[in-house]
C-alpha cells in the first residue's frame, strides 16, 4: 500500500506522487475505489496498491481516502495471472443480440416457452449473451489464455 497526492487529473485520467520515493504513478477512473470522479482533484491524498510489471511504467489501483481497506485484485481470467478485459466491456453485438431475441419472443407455438404467456418475458438470447460476455476473457487481448483464443477460433469456424 502506498501513499501520495494526485498531481494531475484530467477526470478520467491521472497521476499520484508518491510520498516514499516521489515516483509518479498513472491511474484511471476505473482504479478508483470508494472514491468517485467528481471527489478526486489536484492535491487529494490518497491510498493506493502500487502495481508494478516488467517493462510497463508502475500504476496505482484502489485508489482510496486515507485510511480506507484496500480490496483484493479482480480475479484473472482463467488463473493464468494477468488480468484480462472482459468481453462485455469491449465488444458486444448488440444488432445481433436483438434480433435473435426478437426472434425467441416471437415464438408461438411447439415451444415450451409458450405453456404461460408472460407478457414481461425476459428475453432468454440477450440474458445468456450479456452473462457470456461478462464472464468470458476479449479473445484479442495479448494476454488472453491461448487455450481460450483456439476454442474462440474453432468455434467460429464451425458456425
Amino acid at each position: 500500500m502506498g501513499k501520495g497526492k494526485v498531481i494531475q487529473w484530467d477526470g478520467t485520467n491521472g497521476l499520484i506522487r508518491e510520498e516514499a520515493t516521489g515516483d509518479q504513478l498513472r491511474f484511471t477512473a476505473q482504479s478508483l475505489y470508494v472514491l468517485l470522479p467528481g471527489d478526486v482533484k489536484v492535491g487529494t491524498p490518497v491510498d493506493y496498491d502500487r502495481v508494478d510489471e516488467k517493462g510497463k511504467p508502475s500504476v496505482a489501483r484502489n485508489v482510496r481516502r486515507p485510511g480506507e481497506q484496500p480490496v483484493p485484485q479482480k480475479p484473472a481470467a482463467a488463473g493464468h495471472g494477468k488480468v484480462v478485459p472482459r468481453l462485455i466491456e469491449i465488444a458486444l453485438p448488440i444488432r445481433e443480440i436483438s434480433a435473435e431475441s426478437g426472434r425467441d419472443k416471437s415464438l408461438r407455438h411447439g415451444h415450451i416457452s409458450t405453456l404461460t404467456l408472460w407478457f414481461a418475458r425476459i428475453p432468454l438470447a440477450a440474458s445468456r449473451a450479456v452473462v457470456f460476455a461478462s464472464l468470458a476473457p476479449d479473445p484479442d487481448h495479448p494476454e488472453c489464455p491461448a487455450a481460450f483464443r483456439e476454442a474462440v477460433e474453432r468455434h467460429l469456424k464451425t458456425h
